[in-house]
């Protein structure tokens, strides 16, 4: 897959790129969305949670981009709530983003996280 990537915290917008990246995998519990719209703002580069993961471990690269929209392509075992071919909508979990991931929605329901749990 396509993502714009920051490959330096220094650097800010200047040290994004478009890189080729890893299809992800949906894990237990998780989802996958083809993302066709993604909102950014220069400020997530200075976020903690651009950088680290939730135990301080480096991510970088990292793709930024906190609100999405786009369609489910896969469900990870154990995951309700959503289906394959589903439109959604929401924000990413900025404390642990793997990939986009993180609350989503659906038309017309209530909100559900990516992760599959309400």
């Amino acid at each position: 897959m396509k993502a714009i990537v920051a490959t330096n915290q220094a650097a800010g917008t200047a040290g994004m790129k478009l890189l080729e990246r890893p299809e992800p995998q949906a894990a237990i519990n998780d989802v996958v969305v083809q993302i066709h719209a993604s909102g950014f703002t220069g400020d997530e580069l200075t976020w903690p949670s651009t950088w680290t993961d939730r135990v301080g471990r480096d991510r970088t690269p990292s793709i930024p981009g906190h609100e999405l929209a786009g369609v489910v392509t896969a469900l990870g075992y154990g995951t309700t709530g959503l289906s394959i071919g589903q439109r959604v909508f929401g924000l990413t979990e900025l404390v642990s983003r793997r990939h986009a991931g993180g609350v989503c929605g659906r038309r017309g329901a209530q909100p559900h996280t990516a992760s599959g749990r309400r």
